[in-house]
């Protein structure tokens, strides 16, 4: 088996501001480069590992969403594990404000930011 060095194409989200304290949630998803024939065998089986964490504009560490998560590279996003719910590392909501997240291909191959907002 070849590998194959992948790189985040791009991060999105599915809203700009959510409410945490109203059970709101920010879903996000992300797409991988180079695109795999899923025709191929060998493309069926390809994984990758992903982190995902959130950080406050002065980028301390708010919580980890998921670490090393190994996901087949054909179909990397996963609409149940990629969401924030609005909450620390403890489990209290945040405080409003803009909130970065990080989504990493590990091991460091590949890194992509986006702001959310925190509203009240």
């Amino acid at each position: 088996i070849l590998g194959l060095r992948f790189s985040l194409q791009t991060v999105h989200l599915d809203r700009p501001a959510f409410k945490p304290d109203h059970g709101d949630r920010i879903r996000f998803g992300f797409t991988l480069s180079p695109p795999l024939d899923p025709n191929l065998p060998i493309d069926q089986i390809r994984t990758v590992d992903v982190t995902a964490n959130v950080f406050n504009m002065h980028g301390r560490f708010v919580r980890n969403l998921f670490l090393g998560d190994t996901r087949l590279a054909l179909s990397p996003a996963s609409q149940e594990r990629d969401s924030w719910d609005g909450r620390d590392e403890e489990g209290r909501i945040v405080p409003p404000g803009i909130y970065i997240l990080r989504v990493v291909l590990e091991p460091n191959q590949s890194r992509f930011t986006r702001p959310m907002v925190v509203v009240r």
